[in-house]
């Protein structure tokens, strides 16, 4: 639609108030006059239009409602909001793997190897030699049988306990492990080298 260029004597008055019409001046003092209104072409409209554009004309703000405008949008939203929660909660139904605790005053650290069908585990002791205590381990892969051997735990400072379990014709990617003395136990959950 192009605007009609006319002389400013001429448009007061002849095309309408000068309230319906936007106009701007140019640098040769010549008034372009805008003919549009929607407010008067809304009013002579059918009432549904009226209707359609009192409904199209609201903006939504805010992000919430903008991301709940749609049903793709909230789609979207809900599918962004379900992996989030998914990263932020499976890490605790998951088991950490953790080759390494203390109980008492001593620590034990754990490692894991498969060699020709077997898994050697061997745990490691440092500090909190106790000769009247027997140190029980408790290996054993999910789904398989548990394997246990009591050691004595002496009274060096730092010792090494080997033990080997026997699996199925499936490598586990983890063994089990429970520790435990007299007076307390550790769980640790060991990746496989």
């Amino acid at each position: 639609m192009q605007p009609d260029i006319e002389n400013k004597n001429e448009a007061s008055g002849k095309n309408g108030t000068e309230e319906n019409q936007r106009s701007t001046v140019n640098e040769e003092n010549e008034k372009i006059v805008f003919r549009y209104n929607r407010e008067r072409r809304l009013s002579q409209a059918s009432p549904q239009v009226q209707w359609l554009a009192k409904r199209a004309s609201g903006k939504k703000s805010g992000f919430f409602s903008i991301m709940f405008s749609t049903r793709a949008s909230r789609l979207l939203f809900a599918s962004i909001f379900a992996v989030a929660l998914y990263f932020i909660v499976s890490p605790l139904f998951e088991a950490k793997a953790s080759n390494k605790g203390n109980i008492g005053n001593a620590s034990y650290s754990v490692e894991a190897l498969a060699f020709e069908g077997r898994i050697l585990i061997a745990i490691v002791r440092k500090g909190g030699g106790n000769d009247t205590e027997n140190l029980i381990v408790m290996a054993g892969i999910i789904g398989e049988r548990v394997s246990r051997k009591e050691f004595p735990v002496g009274s060096s400072v730092d010792a090494v306990y080997r033990i080997s379990l026997d699996t199925s014709n499936t490598l586990p990617e983890k063994v089990a492990i429970k520790l435990i003395t007299a007076n307390d136990s550790l769980d640790l959950i060991v990746p496989i080298h």
